[in-house]
């Protein structure tokens, strides 16, 4: 597969929670998205981020530290266990290199001048705080109670329930959800 074919399951409506999604169920196995340290540009390409630098080995190792510490504390939010203080300590490490950067620009609707955050261009070390803050952003509000995981049994996809009813079951309808409901039907055909 050509690197820039891989599509990563950007549909956890959090920053954070996409990243923690770069590890999927594939055939009955769980997958590594984030396998070399190109796939990590790729990712970061394909959640509106640029890294002004090649990623290499020992910063996968880095990157893959940071999405198990997250995905460690969202599953503790989700289980409602108190988070492991090592997991904490890894978070807040990223968190200190947390930076907004911002850039005047031109608002196309009004011509107004306006702040705008730019994160475009960025540094993997930038990249990973601005994870590492959405994740605890989102740990540390009301939302962490509508984190959910997928309904379907085969996936270890999270999603933030965005719905109007907090009632979504599924990392996807076209996925898992479609699956599930074909799977019903087959079952109610067959009695």
């Amino acid at each position: 597969m050509n690197i820039h074919d891989k599509k990563f399951a950007l549909l956890g409506n959090n920053l954070a929670i996409d990243f923690i999604n770069t590890q999927v169920i594939q055939n009955g196995e769980l997958v590594d998205m984030l396998g070399v340290p190109a796939d990590i540009n790729h990712w970061a390409q394909q959640v509106g981020y640029t890294l002004t630098s090649d990623v290499t080995i020992n910063d996968l190792a880095t990157v893959k530290i940071l999405r198990e510490g997250l995905k460690t504390l969202v599953l503790a939010a989700i289980e409602g266990t108190n988070p492991s203080k090592d997991e904490l300590v890894i978070l807040n490490y990223y968190l200190e290199e947390h930076r907004t950067h911002q850039q005047l620009e031109i608002n196309p609707e009004t011509g107004e001048l306006r702040l705008a955050v730019n994160n475009n261009k960025a540094h993997l070390s930038s990249l990973l705080a601005n994870v590492a803050y959405e994740g605890a952003q989102l740990l540390a509000s009301s939302q962490v109670s509508y984190v959910k995981s997928c309904s379907n049994p085969e996936c270890v996809l999270l999603f933030l329930d965005t719905s109007r009813t907090k009632r979504r079951r599924w990392c996807s309808m076209d996925t898992c959800g479609n699956r599930a409901k074909v799977a019903r039907h087959y079952r109610k055909e067959t009695q």
